[in-house]
């Protein structure tokens, strides 16, 4: 009896594992992207790099950026950029194939 609820107790920790590990399929068809799929996607020539679209973002709202993330919107890939502007956040779209501030 310990050994199946052993077993059961294993199973049930290594569930979020394979559950994790489908989404970088799913980032493909929609949604965002990990760390490692924007490196890849920036490789292939999919993206923009963000580090050259940061000063344009800067030089148009002002601000600090705190966070970004690459996503797959409908077949297009789009940055989100957050900005910290005079005390406000704010949430940026930047196309990543053109770099067009959307």
């Amino acid at each position: 009896m310990t050994r199946v609820l052993l077993t059961l107790a294993l199973a049930a920790c290594l569930w979020p594992a394979v559950t994790i590990s489908s989404a970088p399929a799913a980032a493909q068809a929609g949604g965002c992207y990990s760390d490692q799929q924007i490196r890849g996607a920036v490789q292939q020539g999919q993206a923009v790099p963000l580090s050259n679209l940061i000063g344009q973002i800067q030089a148009r709202f002002g601000g600090q950026v705190v966070s970004s993330r690459l996503c797959n919107m409908g077949g297009r890939l789009a940055y989100f950029v957050t900005l910290l502007v005079g005390g406000q956040v704010r949430e940026i779209r930047v196309d990543a194939v053109s770099g067009a501030i959307q």
